[in-house]
Parts: C-alpha cells; sequence; structure tokens
C-alpha cells in the first residue's frame, strides 16, 4: 500500500510485529494506557491512521450507493485475527492494524461505521455455540454486523439472532 511506503512503514515485516508489540503492550500496562501507550511507541502510525480512516469515512458517505452497502464494502475489508487477550481499542489503532482483529475488534468498527451513517449502534456480547462473541448492533435493532456481515434483521431481533448463529452449530 502506497500510504505505509509514504510513512516509512513495511507492510509485510511490520504487522506481525506491530501485532505482538500491541499484546506486549496490553499486557504490561493498565487497560486506560493501552490506546496512548501505543501511538507514543509508534508515532508513525498515528498520521497514517488518520488517513486511512478519513478515506473509509469518506467512502462511508459515497452517495452513489446506500449507507448500509458502504458499511458492507467496509466491513469487507476486515481480517479476522484471533486474539489471545480482549482489550477496548481505540478506532485509529484498528485503522493502523490495517482492519484486523476478533471479534471484539470488528465491532467497535461497526460501532463507529454504523454512527458515521447516523445510526447509533451499540455492542453487545453473545454466547454462541462455539463461545463467546461480540456483535454490533444499531440501537433500533434493525441492523447487526458481525465480522465481514452486514445483516438487516427481519422479525424480532432476539429471535433472529438466536437463529442466525443456531446455524453455525
Amino acid at each position: 500500500m502506497k500510504e505505509l511506503q509514504h510513512f516509512g512503514i513495511n507492510k509485510g515485516a511490520t504487522m506481525r510485529k506491530l501485532l505482538l508489540l500491541i499484546l506486549l503492550i496490553s499486557c504490561s500496562n493498565p487497560m486506560n494506557d493501552i490506546n496512548t501507550d501505543f501511538f507514543k511507541r509508534f508515532p508513525e502510525y498515528r498520521e497514517y491512521a488518520e488517513l486511512r480512516m478519513e478515506q473509509e469515512r469518506d467512502a462511508l458517505h459515497n452517495p452513489h450507493y446506500s449507507p448500509l452497502h458502504n458499511v458492507s464494502v467496509l466491513m469487507g475489508k476486515f481480517r479476522y485475527l484471533p486474539e489471545l487477550v480482549d482489550y477496548e481499542l481505540d478506532i485509529l489503532i484498528i485503522f493502523a492494524r490495517d482492519l484486523q482483529g476478533d471479534c471484539d475488534t470488528a465491532a467497535i468498527l461497526g460501532e463507529w461505521a454504523l454512527e458515521e451513517i447516523g445510526i447509533p449502534a451499540r455492542r453487545m456480547n453473545m454466547k454462541i455455540p462455539g463461545g463467546d462473541h461480540q456483535i454490533c448492533i444499531s440501537n433500533d435493532n434493525k441492523v447487526f454486523i458481525t465480522l465481514n456481515d452486514v445483516v438487516e434483521i427481519k422479525g424480532h431481533w432476539g429471535k433472529f439472532l438466536y437463529n442466525y448463529f443456531k446455524k453455525g452449530e
């Protein structure tokens, strides 16, 4: 990616080191300091993350497609990587990590994206057949996001979510 090279970042070699360092930082610092400490240790990522976030914000407001389609395109760029530790990431760190993380990270990104297009949303923890899972759901319970999927809820939201995740058994 040209933007990474512009900031002197070698994407292939650096991304694994970056994820490992985030893990080490998260294990050595109180939860409130993770986000602040990250950009103190890696200031070159802040500018890149801000640029990437602005590009995605502009794409969310693309008038040629519906807002939910634009959110779906953004979430389609998300790459699942299992993490050993759950922690609350700042949205800028998610962009610095090139939209990679676990379900918690996807829920944070989904919440940001929905709120960017004017749909208030929240994150919700669920027990599903595979274990614990976090999703993002709109406050009106009409849309939810899980990893790469943006799903419009039909009928009662609780029943819909139950049936949606039950199919994964």
